[in-house]
């Protein structure tokens, strides 16, 4: 029995049986299923997150929102292929979303595959020049590439949205020196 059959104390409500009364105790809504799943990931609780919102997807398969939330969930899992491709599910549906552009740099940093990761901080930054998340993930493909000089203006570029903190400052100093 998966985690969020546990939850429930019975089998977890599939897509079709969303639409009824999804039985005693179980989400009856998918707007109820979703704020489970967010509970659930809330509390550290990735696996029954992921379920719920699997389901929420299969219900409602053209909702940007609920393959980002389970692209978060997967991440939590540290499944950041499976993250990969629920967040280019979410984006093929509405690229405009610039924390989905964000994660998806970071699961494909994660993943060992720095050119992906930044094209990705590329959707993020051309939807919205001052994120600097997006900024700082480029900072960390660079680095990572020993363009340090590239690395460093991107750090500070992060530095001049976000303001000076001491991890963003030590991460400059770390690629400058």
């Amino acid at each position: 029995m998966s985690a969020f059959a546990r939850a429930l104390g019975q089998p977890p409500a599939d897509a079709a049986s969303l639409k009824g009364d999804g039985g005693k105790g179980a989400p009856t809504s998918l707007v109820a299923l979703t704020r489970y799943g967010l509970e659930r990931q809330a509390r550290g609780d990735f696996q029954a997150a992921v379920e719920a919102f699997r389901a929420v997807a299969g219900a409602a398969p053209r909702q940007a929102l609920v393959w980002n939330n389970l692209a978060l969930a997967l991440g939590g899992l540290g499944d950041h292929e499976q993250a990969a491709i629920a967040l280019r599910k979410s984006l093929d549906i509405d690229a405009s979303q610039v924390s989905a552009w964000v994660s998806l740099a970071a699961s494909l940093l994660q993943l060992g595959r720095p050119d992906e990761a930044e094209s990705a901080c590329d959707g993020a930054i051309a939807r919205d020049p001052d994120n600097g998340d997006a900024w700082q993930i480029r900072a960390m493909v660079l680095a990572g590439r020993d363009d340090f000089g590239g690395a460093a203006a991107a750090f500070a570029r992060t530095l001049e949205i976000t303001g000076e903190t001491g991890a963003l400052r030590a991460n400059l100093g770390v690629t400058l020196f």
